[in-house]
């Protein structure tokens, strides 16, 4: 072999082994980002405006509060009418479509009452910007004021291409304030601000839902100005909504609340991360019977699980803490009835505290943040090659298998986690206390 042909060898092989060591996830960031881009990009570009369907509910709730009366945004048959409007404006059909019920409390629609006074194109791009730039801003703030230093732009594209953050965008949904109050809920807590905290968990109320387990975990915590900050919120908002709809309004969102309950008001559960939808996946081939026994056993082994692991107070400034509040907020997820992929966005904040501080491994959080994001793009090519006829009909069942579940497991995997090592630091305090 020739001198020359050596060095060349030797150049390609130097090249190799001097590739960045994280190069695989630089190449999924790069396909999911330019997958988001696309699927979000290409339909807006295209007037195809009802492709964020949740935001035209919370649009149609603003425009029936501006006209109607506030009174009014939880009557279905008006959502019905509103919703069929914007449908019929961006061309489509909406005799197929199911109404979009409100299921928030009143003072929650109070923005969309201002997004509502300029047409339903502009108010999306409005939407779409105004969560973007706070996400990424608020996420820099967020490591910088724990950390001293930014989040790192990988770290940050990882987040933006999770389904969670995707699922937020694509459906136009409120899910960044359950980001904000609990990374703001964290940091007070961890600052010693209990009443600050209060008032942050309170912004969880927007579902309130989430709080199923957060709030006994704050009892179990002796966090009495907490609760304290908390209820005070939490009543003057229950009276600011009085105040907005009245008694009629709050019969309305009773029966909003009730309609979703029972399997209506949009709850696609294809799409929840809980075992309700554990439930109705396998009541699709076992029948409906199994499926309640396992929602009721999965949902009560979980909670108890989790509130036996995290039975001991714990002092905030202790690394067991944040382990402790993520368990119990992944747990969340999982028992309670109501809550969807882009929900998990609640997750979010303790993830990158927990990997900043050392604590969670960056494998975790690389296969917490990217797992279904790379099964949801896999489904989208299987399912655009079963319509081309590349491949057979039958693969179509993958491409409809509920992607929830996949974040499901994941949370699953993150309260076993957490439970791990709060078993393994009780172990060692006994150890050092022997």
């Amino acid at each position: 072999m020739s001198n020359a042909n050596k060095k060349s060898r030797q150049n390609r092989e130097g090249q190799v082994r001097h590739l960045p060591k994280n190069s695989w996830l630089y190449f999924i960031l790069a396909v999911l980002l330019v997958y988001f881009l696309v699927f979000i990009g290409q339909p807006l570009s295209e007037g195809a405006w009802c492709l964020l369907n949740d935001y035209m509910g919370y649009y149609s709730a603003g425009q029936i509060m501006n006209t109607e009366g506030a009174s009014a945004v939880y009557d279905l048959d008006l959502l019905a009418e509103y919703q069929a409007n914007l449908y019929l404006a961006c061309g489509h059909d909406p005799s197929n479509i199911e109404t979009l019920a409100m299921l928030y409390l009143p003072v929650f629609f109070l923005p969309f009452q201002l997004l509502a006074l300029v047409d339903y194109p502009v108010s999306v791009v409005f939407w779409i910007v105004i969560n973007f730039t706070i996400l990424v801003f608020y996420l820099l703030f967020f490591t910088k004021e724990l950390f001293g230093k930014r989040l790192s732009l990988q770290a940050l594209i990882m987040v933006l291409v999770s389904i969670p953050v995707f699922r937020n965008f694509i459906h136009g949904q409120v899910n960044l304030l359950l980001l904000l109050a609990m990374g703001e809920f964290a940091r007070a807590l961890m600052a010693r601000k209990d009443v600050k905290a209060g008032l942050w968990l309170s912004g969880l109320m927007i579902k309130p839902q989430v709080l199923v387990l957060l709030v006994p975990f704050m009892l179990i915590q002796k966090k009495w100005k907490v609760l304290r900050s908390f209820l005070i919120a939490v009543v003057l908002m229950l009276g600011v909504s009085y105040l907005v709809v009245g008694w009629g309004g709050v019969i309305g969102f009773r029966d909003s609340i009730l309609t979703a309950a029972k399997g209506g008001g949009s709850s696609h559960y294809e799409l929840m991360v809980n075992w309700r939808a554990v439930s109705y996946f396998i009541a699709q081939f076992s029948g409906l019977g199994l499926g309640r026994i396992v929602l009721i056993i999965g949902s009560l082994v979980t909670m108890a699980m989790t509130l036996i692991a995290f039975r001991k107070k714990i002092e905030v400034d202790s690394p067991l803490f944040m382990v402790a509040l993520l368990g119990v907020t992944a747990a969340t997820t999982l028992v309670t009835y109501h809550i969807h992929t882009h929900s998990a966005m609640i997750l979010i904040p303790l993830l990158l505290y927990l990997n900043m501080n050392g604590t969670l491994s960056g494998k975790l959080l690389n296969f917490w943040f990217l797992t279904p994001s790379v099964f949801n793009f896999l489904q989208f090519m299987v399912g655009a090659l079963v319509v081309l006829s590349i491949l057979p009909f039958n693969f179509a069942y993958f491409a409809n298998f509920p992607n929830g579940l996949v974040l499901f497991v994941l949370n699953l995997i993150l309260l076993g986690w957490a439970i791990t090592q709060a078993r393994t630091k009780e172990e060692e305090s006994l150890m050092l206390s022997m």
